[in-house]
């Protein structure tokens, strides 16, 4: 038996996880205009990769062990700009970043 991934469908879906926990963690909307970037950790060294950088990320202000944990940062100056690292039921996760092209531009 088998499932099959549809990665549009988990996109949409983290996309408007990343976006009411943005709203939760920082008591502000993430302008509409601010594109999210996610990734599925679907391989072990993708994992690895990931979790290589949740050290630099906080951890969010709930958890619920063994169901829903995330870790999150935005840049100092530019609040928009937030890194995600979410993890489901302890075996499935997502890396999430939030940014504009105008911020690239700006801190280029």
């Amino acid at each position: 038996m088998a499932l099959k991934f549809d990665e549009c469908r988990f996109d949409r879906v983290v996309l408007k996880i990343v976006r009411g926990l943005y709203y939760f963690e920082y008591k502000n909307a993430l302008p509409a205009t601010i594109e999210v970037t996610t990734l599925f950790l679907n391989t072990e060294a993708k994992v690895e990769s990931g979790v290589q950088y949740a050290h630099q990320l906080d951890w969010g202000k709930r958890q619920w062990p063994g169901i829903f944990e995330y870790r999150c940062a935005s840049l100092p100056g530019i609040p928009q700009a937030s890194m995600w690292l979410m993890g489901f039921y302890g075996n499935t996760h997502f890396w999430a970043i939030s940014k504009s092209d105008d911020m690239i531009e700006e801190s280029g």
